[in-house]
């Protein structure tokens, strides 16, 4: 096959994969487009995942493999973004599942509406054992957004889903790897990789295409994704990434006193939520007291400014009622309330 006639490259970092790496990766082989390749980076995995990867480009003569020394996913990503060649990149999590169609699809909307991204809808499964605890779906509309609308419907975007996920969608590839040298963050050790790199590529992109038809369905496996584990460093992370959100609205030009009311939804879906689940996590061993300390903390970042505390909780609680009761407690300063709700949440997922 010539270079040029590769149309996607599919990057998939692989970890001790064990039974689910055949189905994510006969998922992606088995589209219909056929002009791609999937670059599997191993990433030191030592469960017999690398001979799998290795059978694989035996088979597939578009599979290429990378060996490396375990370094996470934003390191093995970056791996295969620096030999991909295809015009356009995607991305897939080892135990995820390519729908049918979806490479010629989201390929032949790129090309109609010469977009930099296209995005499809996708499902999320919350799984515990053999069980399915939890089932969401992410659904867009059928529309093209050129540069003027993304900044207008930045916020709406990303509460969406559209802008904190690389795998729902695929990307021109000269965006990253050409005069923008984008990568992914290797700071980002628990999380959070995804909404840096898009925040990033956001700022180069001229337009934005979303599917309204569900192409990926997203495993998350309770008791082995990294998001269900407590970890102090995760909350670094968190904490991080509205830097990066206000850094993109700087260079979109996007005017934060005319988007009170949006960026304090984001906040607090993306930000607070998040943080005060990993206090709540049985594992977090801190005292009570801390915790409590830690999350009233939290609304005095350079960040946030004193907008923040006065939203209106009825229009939070309209737009969502799982935010807005989370807002409410916040705001009139029902830490402890606020914790048994997430300790709640969390015995019953």
């Amino acid at each position: 096959m010539e270079n040029s006639s590769i149309k996607i490259s599919v990057i998939m970092p692989v970890y001790n994969s064990g039974e689910y790496l055949k189905t994510a990766v006969e998922s992606i082989l088995s589209q219909s487009l056929r002009e791609i390749e999937l670059i599997l980076v191993d990433d030191g995995s030592t469960d017999g995942t690398s001979e799998r990867c290795n059978e694989f480009a035996s088979i597939d003569k578009r599979v290429r493999v990378i060996h490396q020394r375990n370094a996470g996913i934003c390191n093995a990503r970056n791996a295969a973004l620096r030999i991909a060649i295809g015009e356009y990149l995607a991305f897939s999590d080892h135990d995820d599942e390519y729908l049918p169609e979806l490479l010629r699809e989201s390929y032949r909307a790129a090309v109609e509406t010469g977009s930099d991204i296209v995005k499809f809808s996708r499902k999320e499964l919350l799984i515990r054992g053999n069980s399915i605890i939890r089932e969401k779906h992410i659904f867009y509309e059928n529309k093209t957004y050129n540069k003027k609308e993304i900044v207008e419907c930045f916020f709406s975007l990303i509460n969406k889903g559209a802008l904190t996920c690389v795998w729902d969608g695929i990307y021109r590839r000269s965006n990253i790897v050409g005069e923008t040298n984008l990568f992914f963050d290797e700071y980002f050790k628990n999380g959070g990789e995804d909404i840096a790199f898009m925040m990033n590529f956001i700022q180069y992109a001229n337009s934005l295409t979303t599917l309204s038809s569900v192409y990926y369905m997203h495993y998350i496996r309770k008791g082995v994704s990294t998001s269900t584990k407590f970890s102090a460093h995760k909350i670094k992370h968190i904490m991080k990434l509205p830097f990066i959100v206000t850094q993109a609205m700087e260079t979109l030009k996007i005017d934060l006193s005319e988007k009170e009311r949006d960026y304090s939804f984001y906040l607090i879906k993306e930000y607070l939520c998040p943080i005060i689940n990993i206090y709540a996590n049985p594992n977090c061993l801190i005292s009570k007291r801390e915790k409590i300390r830690q999350i009233e903390y939290l609304a005095k970042q350079p960040f946030i400014d004193s907008s923040f505390l006065k939203q209106n909780c009825c229009w939070i609680l309209k737009y969502s009622k799982k935010i807005g009761i989370v807002y409410f407690l916040y705001k009139y300063r029902m830490f402890n309330m606020l914790l048994k709700v997430f300790q709640c949440r969390q015995r019953f997922n």
